[in-house]
């Protein structure tokens, strides 16, 4: 037997260990899903170049759910609302830490104004932590990358 996951088109067998270690984990993952039987049958192969999943349907299975996970590398890539309000409230809370620590590392004695730092700094912390709690109890249905 033969899983052509494992074989690089009609090149033979897969080059290089990393191209093995995907394989591989492709392939585990695969085992999680179906019965080990069904496995045998059931071939797919990772075009990274194209970014497309060919999948041969041997078992002759009625669907076949397949998960997308995106991978972000810059911020400006994230397009979904609730991603970009939750992005802005941290970035937000982190700005009101960083200015309450440079407000508050001098008094002045004689001045007729007070800086706000300290106030900045408890409310940039409490955000932070309001919001790394919403994250929290929310992982199972978010899933953060």
């Amino acid at each position: 037997m033969t899983w052509t996951a494992f074989y690089n088109g009609s090149n033979g067998m897969v080059s290089g260990y990393t191209n093995y270690v995907d394989n591989y984990y492709a392939y585990t993952q695969t085992l999680k899903g179906l019965n080990v039987g069904d496995v045998k049958k059931l071939t797919f192969n990772y075009n990274k170049a194209d970014e497309k999943l060919y999948i041969n349907n041997n078992v002759s299975c009625k669907s076949i759910t397949i998960e997308y996970v995106p991978r972000y590398d810059n911020v400006d890539e994230i397009t979904n609302d609730a991603w970009i309000d939750l992005l802005v409230r941290y970035s937000v809370a982190n700005l009101k830490i960083t200015l309450g620590r440079v407000r508050s590392r001098f008094n002045q004695s004689n001045a007729l104004w007070t800086q706000d730092g300290e106030q900045l700094l408890e409310e940039g912390n409490a955000e932070l932590a309001e919001l790394r709690t919403y994250l929290d109890a929310s992982a199972t249905m978010l899933r953060p990358r």
